[in-house]
């Protein structure tokens, strides 16, 4: 059975529309007679054809033509290197766009986000990351202190401007 009336029912045409706009993309001279045999099954279009009509309704060969019920092929992404994720574009929409955004987005911000999301679910990283901030902090503050005895306050202070401008990226990166 092929799902061409269904998909264009679903999309609220009649034939003329669906065939004004089918033959205007693809430059074909389809017929709504020969759109009716079709869809009344008196008539099986070439494989060249129904690709056009998958593609034009933007399903999978298989949907159109009834011999599985995903709408849409799956999705591969790649990213960058070796690794591959593939997501069912039906079932899993929200997780390709998601994972399209991630890989948008510059490598500092996934990272951020990366962490964030280690957060959200009870991982420790981030918190741990955070625990050993602390402590550079202490030995930052420690080394100033060391300086400062030593009558090197330039060196001091530059630790302690580095440090504050460290804290301020990360924050900004972390939460904006």
């Amino acid at each position: 059975m092929c799902r061409i009336k269904e998909l264009r029912k679903r999309y609220g045409m009649t034939q003329e529309e669906m065939l004004a706009k089918f033959n205007s993309r693809f430059n074909m001279n389809y017929t709504a007679s020969a759109l009716s045999l079709i869809e009344n099954e008196k008539r099986i279009p070439d494989a060249l054809t129904m690709c056009k009509f998958a593609d034009f309704f933007g399903v999978s060969l298989d949907y159109l033509m009834s011999r599985s019920d995903i709408e849409k092929p799956a999705k591969t992404l790649h990213d960058g290197s070796n690794g591959l994720w593939t997501v069912s574009l039906d079932k899993d929409h929200h997780i390709y766009e998601i994972v399209k955004w991630y890989h948008s987005m510059p490598k500092e911000r996934q990272l951020a986000l990366y962490h964030y999301a280690q957060y959200l679910f009870g991982k420790d990283t981030l918190l741990q990351e955070i625990e050993e901030s602390r402590k550079l902090k202490k030995q930052l503050i420690e080394l100033s202190r060391e300086f400062l005895k030593n009558g090197e306050s330039t060196k001091a202070k530059t630790i302690s401007t580095g440090f504050t401008t460290t804290a301020i990226a990360l924050s900004a990166l972390l939460f904006s």
